[in-house]
């Protein structure tokens, strides 16, 4: 089966660097940077990282080169960013 993604961006000024990344990115302007969570999938929807923390860098070093999506969500707000890991 096909695995659609819908981006969301309710968070517009939120950004992912390096991106094209090597593995290890940060996540920059996160308005409620003490709770949030953080779910990382590849191309075809599997989970590849999970994580409700403060921390605001991270690394996907044990994943293979790809298109990831990252998926960061506050109390009210969600927003989806694609990572190109190579």
């Amino acid at each position: 089966g096909a695995t659609i993604v819908i981006e969301q961006d309710n968070l517009p000024a939120l950004e992912i660097y390096p991106n094209p990344s090597k593995g290890v990115f940060t996540i920059g302007n996160i308005r409620n940077a003490n709770n949030f969570s953080i779910q990382v999938t590849d191309a075809i929807g599997r989970i590849v990282h999970l994580v409700q923390s403060g921390l605001n860098r991270y690394s996907l070093i044990d994943q293979p080169t790809g298109l990831y999506f990252v998926s960061i969500k506050d109390d009210n707000q969600s927003a989806t960013k694609r990572l190109l890991i190579e």
